[in-house]
C-alpha cells in the first residue's frame, strides 16, 4: 500500500484538517508527524509524535525509520489541498522508474553559487515549475536544481535515507536534492494542470522567512557533490 508523510505543528491544525480531508479517501496510509498529541482517530491515519527540531524534514521521518511495507511514498504539506486522483497519479508516474518525482521544482545555476551576489532563494533560479501552475511536460532538474518536497514522491528504496542525515531545520528541499544527486538519481518535475493542486493560506511560510536570509541554504546547496 502507498504511504504519505506529512509534517505539521499545533498552530496549523485547521489547514492540516483540510489537507487530510483531501487525502483521506484515497488508498494510502497517512503518517502525520506532529509536535502535539494525537487528534481524532481515523483508520488510515497514524500519528507520530516528534519535536519540531528539524521542521519540514519531519515528513520523511517514517520513511527513514522504515515504517511498514509500502511500495510508494508520497510527501505532502499541511497547507495544500490535493486532487482526488493524486495518489493514483503519483503511483502511475513512479511505477518501475528509479527516480525522485515532484510537481514543483526549479533548475538552478551551476554550483558554487557566489553568495551574497548569487544566493539560493533570490537569484539562482534559471527556470521554475510551480505545483499551483501548469507544467506541460516532464522536466529533469538534476544535477543543478531542487524539487518541492510537499508534492514529492518515489518508490520505496529509491533513496537511501536515515534520520541522522538531516542536519538543519526547514531546508528539506535542498537536503533531498543533495541526497538524490549524490546517490545518482534523476529528479523529475511531472506535468499537471493549473489548479490541480490548491494552496491554503497560512502564516509566513519557509520561503517568506528565508528569502532575504539564505546564506545557510546557499552553503548547503553548494555542498552537493
Amino acid at each position: 500500500m502507498t504511504a504519505i508523510g506529512i509534517a505539521t505543528t499545533e498552530d496549523r491544525k485547521e489547514s492540516l484538517e483540510r489537507t487530510l480531508e483531501s487525502l483521506i479517501d484515497q488508498k494510502a496510509v497517512i503518517y502525520v508527524h506532529a509536535d502535539y498529541p494525537e487528534q481524532e482517530k481515523r483508520s488510515n491515519v497514524i500519528w507520530v509524535h516528534i519535536d519540531n527540531r528539524l521542521g519540514d524534514a519531519r515528513k520523511f521521518y517514517s520513511y527513514c525509520m522504515n515504517e511498514g511495507k509500502h511500495e510508494t511514498w508520497l510527501f505532502c504539506d499541511d497547507d495544500l489541498i490535493y486532487p482526488k486522483d493524486y495518489v493514483s497519479t503519483c503511483e502511475a508516474h513512479a511505477l518501475n522508474r528509479d527516480a525522485v518525482f515532484s510537481f514543483h521544482g526549479r533548475s538552478i545555476k551551476e554550483r558554487p553559487l557566489k553568495w551574497p551576489k548569487v544566493s539560493y532563494y533570490r537569484n539562482s533560479r534559471i527556470e521554475g515549475f510551480r505545483c499551483l501552475g501548469e507544467v506541460k511536460k516532464f522536466h529533469q532538474v538534476a544535477p543543478n536544481g531542487t524539487l518541492g518536497t510537499g508534492v514529492m514522491f518515489f518508490r520505496s528504496g529509491v533513496l537511501n535515507l536515515t534520520w541522522d542525515m538531516f542536519k538543519s531545520k526547514n531546508m528539506a528541499d535542498i537536503w533531498l536534492a543533495k541526497f538524490a544527486i549524490e546517490q545518482g538519481k534523476d529528479m523529475v518535475v511531472c506535468p499537471h494542470k493549473e489548479g490541480w493542486i490548491n494552496h491554503i493560506y497560512n502564516k509566513k511560510n519557509i520561503f517568506e522567512y528565508s528569502q532575504f536570509n539564505d546564506e545557510e541554504q546557499t552553503k548547503l546547496y553548494n555542498s552537493i557533490k
